[in-house]
């Protein structure tokens, strides 16, 4: 304030001149207090408090539909002939992506064919199985013939030599035994024809049973909404451009696209670890646009992470999601916000500008104006927000502040 010379000077001066430089910079200091700021800037007040704390985020839906392409077994990409643009609200049952129908129809007659061939087999598998019949029926015929034929040589070789009643009598058991070998065959015969059309009949089915499934994947080749939502169409894999029409999509591999629904949104955010314990589920959360600061949605705390994560630079911070209570058409997944998190909030507390605040270790204190001079009372501190700080002890709403910064320069 005063110069080294003058320090001296004051030392060796009368003391009466002294007092009467004192009495002139006290009047100084008094009058400076008087006029500092706007009339009722800086005073003790009274009503309505809130604190918070601000953080960035983004709008994100709470249910979000994927839309796949069907997965078929013969072809490995999907060609797209239209689709809904990106951006447009769909309801659900909606036509959001129609693909290439050419190699489904190319798959059908194929089958089609296959169809028509195991037909044919199978119509010559009846007529093959109709003729081996007769012809193991007419072998039985004749063998049993020749059977009748063994049989008279054995009873005329009676009276012949003994080595013709020996070769009568083999010949008979030959046309015996050749005899139950007809009769088994075709006893055997009808099964084993059974079993073999039953095979060339499966196999009928199994080609039938494709171009039913090929028919049916036709309507596969039409995607429609999930759900009610927003089209947001996919980016192809590896790259930062969308889906459009003529792209090729993999065969129920990834997402086409996605169908946030808007009705209820939810904001990703997160709190710095110093606010960590200010909030906690079910906090009042506050929610602005960054496109539209003026208008707030009120949401709520769902969920706080349990891990810390380091941001870089220092920063670390708790993830956190904030559902938005409020449905309104302007709020859009990936939309950039503000949530302002209410720590506290009272009807009726008295609180004070935060630069009329003096804090040391232990004790808080204020300077109020009284006859034009500044007087140090103490208070106990709480809770503060961006310009104010709510304070408990012998002070009324009204009473004239000193900034604590003039205090310190006077």
């Amino acid at each position: 304030m005063f110069s080294i010379d003058t320090r001296i000077w004051m030392r060796h001066c009368p003391d009466s001149v002294r007092a009467g430089l004192v009495a002139v910079a006290t009047a100084l200091l008094a009058g400076a207090c008087a006029c500092s700021g706007p009339e009722g800037e800086f005073t003790v007040k009274e009503g309505p408090f809130l604190q918070s704390v601000v953080e960035k985020g983004e709008l994100q839906a709470i249910e979000v539909s994927s839309v796949m392409p069907p997965q078929l077994s013969y072809t490995s990409q999907l060609k797209i002939v239209w689709m809904v643009e990106h951006g447009q609200m769909v309801h659900k049952g909606d036509t959001l992506v129609r693909f290439d129908p050419s190699s489904t129809l190319k798959e059908i007659e194929n089958q089609e064919g296959l169809v028509s061939s195991a037909e044919v087999a199978l119509r010559r598998r009846d007529l093959n199985d109709e003729t081996a019949m007769l012809n193991a029926e007419g072998r039985l015929e004749r063998q049993k013939g020749s059977f009748e034929l063994s049989k008279l040589q054995l009873d005329r070789a009676q009276f012949d030599s003994e080595n013709k009643k020996k070769i009568a009598e083999l010949q008979f058991r030959q046309a015996t035994m050749q005899l139950e070998r007809e009769e088994r065959a075709l006893e055997r015969l009808p099964r084993t024809q059974k079993f073999a059309r039953l095979s060339q009949d499966l196999l009928l089915k199994k080609r039938q049973g494709y171009v039913q499934k090929a028919i049916g994947e036709l309507d596969k080749l039409v995607l429609v909404a999930p759900s009610d939502g927003l089209m947001q169409v996919a980016n192809r894999p590896g790259t930062d451009y969308p889906y459009k029409e003529g792209d090729e999509v993999p065969s129920g591999y990834t997402a086409v696209a996605t169908i946030p629904n808007v009705s209820q949104m939810k904001v990703a955010s997160s709190v710095r670890e110093v606010d960590f314990t200010k909030i906690g589920i079910g906090t009042k959360v506050l929610v602005r646009l960054d496109a539209l600061p003026s208008v707030s949605f009120n949401g709520e705390v769902s969920y706080i992470s349990k891990i810390c994560v380091d941001r870089g630079n220092g920063a670390k911070s708790f993830d956190v999601e904030v559902i938005v209570r409020d449905r309104d058409p302007r709020l859009k997944p990936g939309m950039s916000v503000s949530c302002e998190y209410i720590v506290y909030e009272s009807q009726k507390d008295l609180f004070v500008p935060s630069n009329c605040l003096l804090s040391t270790d232990s004790v808080d204190y204020v300077y109020l104006l009284r006859r034009n001079r500044p007087r140090r009372v103490e208070v106990k501190a709480g809770a503060s927000n961006n310009h104010f700080t709510v304070v408990q002890g012998e002070l009324e709403a009204g009473q004239a502040l000193v900034p604590i910064e003039e205090v310190i320069h006077q």
